[in-house]
């Protein structure tokens, strides 16, 4: 099922990015339903789920797998030069962290919901609940008023509105030529991709945030044999890319510049590829209120396959890519011509994150 990971990964990026991706730039998709919660009524809330997401230093894999702290590989990488020339910058950074508010950091409150269509995590944020200060990030002043489209397109029923994906057996993902990035990056985490398709039985918990993310793994699904001979078209409510990324407390002027002055040895630590600021997040995926559409052909071994999930028992969920459906949206239509399964939407108030583009922050001729 790899391929099929790598499809979609490149049937969004055609969508979203028709030119393709720049030198340096990755994309990294999340292989779960990971909530982007951008809308909350709580604007500390929203800090929060900003900061989560930004100060993530990806890996170098296909799929989103954060691997450490922005914030902290910077400070370390300020201190360990140790410049009077970067005395202003390490200050700015001092403020960002400094537990009461200043210029350069923000306040945030821990929340934990899940989007519709998945079994919730864990109870919401509690209203009262304490306030801390962390370094500040910024998400596109746009992302607001587009979400407030999104809202009115679900309310009028155009739920293809942010766009439509689209994925089958035969690799004919959408549209313009990109870099296949996906498949290009073969590594451990592409070879532990679940399956595509997937059925999780009842009481098994879909990851849903970036918190579930650090923590242990969820219980495995339920195996779901092969599928072959599918199409998928997953439709949006709302999709759209955004900027996200570190305030004035970061500088990639200060990275870029002083990069070099590192030991060989601190330079492969912090800007290889396993480097702890090797890249930033400056661009997030969102999508809103997703649908997904199957089609088997009669006759194939995936339209036998897909018989368990007509009937999957109450409680159940069904994995499609990185979207994960509560049973009871999925709606079924058998014929002659083999099987289909239309899955969603469901009416909710949370966005999606899809995926991430990462920056190169620094290209040291010593780093492999």
């Amino acid at each position: 099922m790899k391929s099929a990971w790598a499809d979609w990964a490149d049937a969004l990026v055609a969508t979203l990015f028709p030119a393709g991706l720049g030198s340096g730039q990755h994309f990294a998709f999340g292989q779960t339903t990971l909530v982007a919660d951008f809308a909350n009524s709580d604007p500390e809330v929203i800090n929060s789920e900003i900061f989560r997401i930004g100060d993530s230093v990806p890996q170098p894999s296909p799929d989103f797998v954060p691997m450490g702290s922005l914030y902290e590989a910077y400070g370390f990488f300020l201190q360990r030069l140790s410049s009077p020339a970067l005395a202003s910058a390490l200050a700015a950074w001092k403020d960002a962290t400094s537990i009461s508010p200043s210029r350069f950091n923000m306040p945030t409150k821990i929340g934990t919901q899940a989007p519709a269509g998945t079994v919730p995590v864990g109870p919401a944020a509690d209203p009262q609940g304490s306030t801390t200060y962390l370094p500040a990030y910024s998400l596109d002043a746009g992302f607001r008023g587009r979400y407030k489209e999104w809202q009115a397109s679900s309310v009028a029923g155009r739920t293809s509105d942010g766009g439509v994906i689209r994925v089958s057996s035969a690799g004919s993902a959408a549209g313009a030529p990109v870099l296949r990035s996906m498949k290009a990056s073969a590594g451990p985490a592409a070879d532990a991709l679940p399956p595509f398709i997937r059925f999780h039985a009842p009481g098994v918990v879909a990851k849903t945030s970036m918190r579930d993310l650090a923590g242990p793994q969820a219980a495995a699904p339920v195996a779901t044999p092969a599928l072959d001979s599918y199409s998928l078209e997953v439709c949006f409510t709302g999709l759209g890319t955004f900027m996200l990324g570190p305030t004035q407390w970061f500088s990639d002027t200060a990275v870029r510049l002083f990069a070099s002055q590192l030991t060989a040895a601190d330079q492969v630590s912090y800007f290889g590829r396993q480097g702890v600021l090797a890249r930033r997040i400056y661009q997030v995926v969102v999508g809103f209120e997703p649908s997904a559409t199957l089609r088997f052909d009669a006759g194939s071994s995936g339209n036998r396959n897909a018989k368990p999930l007509l009937a999957p028992p109450p409680g159940a969920s069904i994995g499609v890519g990185p979207l994960s459906f509560d049973s009871a949206s999925l709606k079924s239509a058998t014929g002659g011509d083999g099987t289909t399964l239309t899955i969603g939407p469901a009416a909710s108030s949370m966005p999606i994150l899809l995926g991430v583009v990462s920056m190169d922050l620094a290209r040291v001729d010593a780093v492999p």
